[in-house]
């Protein structure tokens, strides 16, 4: 623990210029750090652009929706998609998960929900309409 005392004496010391240079970092090592740091945010740089590029695939799905959801665990993807179009051809609102069914978004009839995630990042929906209804719904995903 450091006291006022060892600061005053390391700031006395300072000021005379009484503490010498083994502590210092040689500028070699500090240039070698500090261009692994720069290569290791290239690294991070490079993957998010290559994760926004497409894949070129789409795959599409026709559920009916009901007041359960089924399966319970949502609609769980074979890839990760980047963007998701989904169509709600009604009759009844459907509440549209992304991902997690925390915060849904409710989807009326004759709706259109088109979220672009801008890289892979989506693996599941979860899909539910309110008590006693059902609807169709249509949806793509993209990859």
């Amino acid at each position: 623990m450091t006291t006022d005392f060892d600061i005053q004496k390391i700031i006395s010391e300072v000021d005379t210029g009484a503490i010498e240079s083994p502590n210092r970092i040689d500028p070699k090592v500090m240039t070698a750090i500090m261009a692994m740091a720069q290569a290791g945010q290239l690294a991070r740089i490079r993957k998010n652009l290559e994760d926004k590029t497409s894949e070129g695939w789409t795959q599409s799905f026709n559920p009916t929706v009901t007041d359960v959801q089924i399966p319970s665990e949502g609609f769980k993807f074979n890839r990760l998609a980047q963007s998701i179009s989904f169509r709600n051809d009604g009759p009844a609102m459907v509440l549209v998960g992304l991902n997690h069914y925390d915060n849904p978004s409710p989807v009326n009839m004759n709706e259109t929900l088109n979220v672009d995630f801008e890289a892979h990042k989506l693996e599941r929906i979860f899909l539910r309409c309110p008590p006693g209804l059902t609807a169709a719904v249509r949806f793509t995903i993209k990859g």
